[in-house]
């Protein structure tokens, strides 16, 4: 008994510490709407590197039981019967699953991400009228089945867990300018490239905590360059066209070097407060 119990804590420090070293290369997001007691929830993987990546999602949907017991108290009551002695760990594992769960639906598949690309994986419905409690799970592999990213929602938490909408922090001057895109083009070649690079923007959710400026000159006859600037520094710079592609992708190298750029300043003020 004393061996069991001990191995049973063994598991649960390795699964801690194994979750301190996810979502660091590649974030997992689980982004929640909620209309009429039915939430959408939306899976997405951002990588943050500048490195290319093959990866490997599984997303689950468990809904409990009612009734359900944790497992600190099915644990505590299964040392205490009369057969411990003839059951094993895996015995525990088995009958502790079986009986908590009303449903359990997985779902996995694999994807690729460029630098700094977010990706949707998968997007499901869940009706959250129901007094179940419901764990939404997403778990993001490596080629070589490593964890990268993890992220989990709880619905109907009694316990006040519920974590179907998350709270923002409040800035401290009670003003929020964060997300903010100005555009300051003069053709239509240069709002062609504001509106992608604002879709794309959001769709990563950069979420800059200081105000991007679209620019545009003219340089030689009707040709003009267009700048992307934060607090008047020039983060890149291209010559304007009409070509779609082109524009597509001046649009994605942008938004990485903007993504870049907040990070880069996240480094710098950590670097300065551990200093």
């Amino acid at each position: 008994m004393k061996y069991f119990y001990i191995l049973l804590c063994a598991l649960i420090s390795f699964q801690i510490t194994l979750g301190q070293n996810t979502n660091i290369q590649v974030v997992s997001e689980l982004k929640v709407e909620t209309r009429d007691n039915v939430s959408t929830v939306i899976a997405k993987a951002f990588n943050k590197t500048d490195v290319y990546y093959s990866l490997r999602y599984v997303f689950s949907v468990v809904t409990f039981d009612e009734n359900y017991k944790s497992s600190k108290v099915s644990l505590e009551e299964f040392l205490k019967s009369d057969e411990v002695s003839q059951k094993t760990l895996q015995d525990f594992i088995n009958s502790n699953d079986t009986s908590k769960y009303t449903s359990k639906e997985s779902t996995e598949d694999y994807f690729n991400l460029d630098p700094y690309q977010s990706k949707d994986l998968i997007k499901t419905s869940i009706n959250t009228a129901i007094e179940n409690k419901i764990i939404v799970l997403l778990l993001v592999y490596d080629e070589e089945d490593n964890i990268l990213a993890r992220n989990r929602i709880v619905f109907n938490e009694k316990n006040g867990e519920n974590i179907g909408k998350k709270e923002e922090p409040i800035p401290k001057d009670g003003i929020e300018i964060s997300g903010l895109v100005v555009e300051e083009t003069l053709t239509k070649n240069g709002k062609d490239f504001y509106d992608k690079f604002y879709f794309l923007y959001n769709y990563n959710s950069v979420n800059g905590d200081k105000v991007v400026v679209i620019d545009e000159m003219f340089t030689f006859r009707t040709r003009t360059k267009i700048i992307v600037k934060i607090d008047d520094e020039e983060i890149f710079s291209f010559f304007g066209s009409s070509n779609d592609e082109y524009i597509d992708e001046m649009a994605k190298i942008s938004v990485q070097k903007v993504y870049k750029y907040f990070e880069n300043k996240k480094k710098e003020k950590t670097y300065i407060t551990q200093y």
